[in-house]
């Protein structure tokens, strides 16, 4: 049995498939009632990540992430309701992400950590180097071409409904070693947008 959080509402667009979703019972973590003083700025750690990636799954026939129930006897009551409103608010962005998406060339897909990379939303014909976003539960890479990059530098870059300021996009180019005066190949970066930190970046 499912145990289900009570929703705001949010636009979705349904995805036709079925993925793998543990028998167990699980929380749906769409849009949750859970009080935003409860967002913490810090990120979780290697450790309480590693532990609920075991126990996250995504349903494409909903396009939202669910929480085994049973993760909450692995994991502290502090370190389970981190959890449990981080995956709200990715669940929050990728409904976002897929109503936003409609006039924009960008490509969106999630990552289950137990099913692997799901397609939610695909481009085609587009110039070299590319404008995406995936979804993790905890996270999500953002790719922008080289073209966009100079803009972003000056009033930061929003993708599917995830909003990355200027100081994150200047924390990514610094990782990725492309300086802002000579802009020639595009980024990824990997970006906690609950946190608002940059972990990871490189080159396209």
């Amino acid at each position: 049995m499912l145990k289900y959080i009570k929703p705001i509402v949010i636009s979705s667009v349904a995805i036709l498939g079925i993925s793998t979703i543990s028998t167990n019972s699980c929380i749906s973590v769409n849009a949750s009632s859970i009080d935003t003083e409860q967002r913490s700025t810090s990120q979780l750690s290697n450790r309480v990540v590693d532990i609920s990636d075991r126990y996250i799954n995504f349903n494409n026939r909903t396009n939202q992430f669910y929480v085994d129930d049973s993760l909450h006897q692995q994991l502290t009551s502090v370190e389970y309701q981190s959890v449990i409103v981080q995956v709200k608010n990715t669940n929050e962005q990728i409904s976002l992400a897929i109503s936003d998406d409609k006039d924009v060339n960008t490509d969106i897909s999630v990552v289950d950590p137990n099913n692997g990379e799901m397609i939610l939303i695909t481009q085609y014909g587009r110039a070299a180097g590319k404008t995406a976003i995936k979804f993790y539960w905890n996270y999500a890479r953002i790719w922008i071409k080289a073209a966009d990059l100079r803009n972003a530098l000056q009033v930061g870059f929003a993708i599917g409904g995830v909003y990355a300021p200027t100081k994150a996009i200047i924390a990514a180019m610094s990782i990725a070693g492309i300086a802002a005066s000579n802009i020639k190949n595009g980024i990824w970066f990997d970006y906690n947008y609950y946190a608002g930190s940059v972990l990871k970046a490189g080159q396209q």
